[in-house]
């Protein structure tokens, strides 16, 4: 059975859903037209991690909720950020 490419485990002290856009935002460099391979193999990695995960922005979670913990409200706030991710991803192409 698969598991979630970054589903919580409380018994874990890091927590790969804080760092999933900072890891994302890391692998823009790859994207060169100019460098095939490269562009590749960091498009099939963009493809595998946006197939395991859920893409939303969670940040309203954060009025609505008061039950979160530090970790989660700290999630909601980097889900907040994915908009500027798919920017410099677009920008990439043009």
């Amino acid at each position: 059975m698969p598991k979630e490419l970054v589903s919580f485990n409380p018994h874990f002290k890091y927590q790969v859903q804080n760092q999933l856009i900072t890891f994302l935002v890391e692998l823009l460099p790859g994207i060169d037209v100019n460098d095939l391979n490269k562009f590749i193999l960091t498009f099939q990695l963009l493809t595998n991690i946006f197939n395991s995960i859920i893409v939303c922005d969670c940040s309203p979670a954060l009025y609505i909720r008061n039950d979160l913990s530090e970790s989660e409200k700290e999630l909601c706030l980097q889900t907040k950020n994915f908009d500027e991710f798919i920017h410099e991803l677009f920008n990439k192409f043009v």
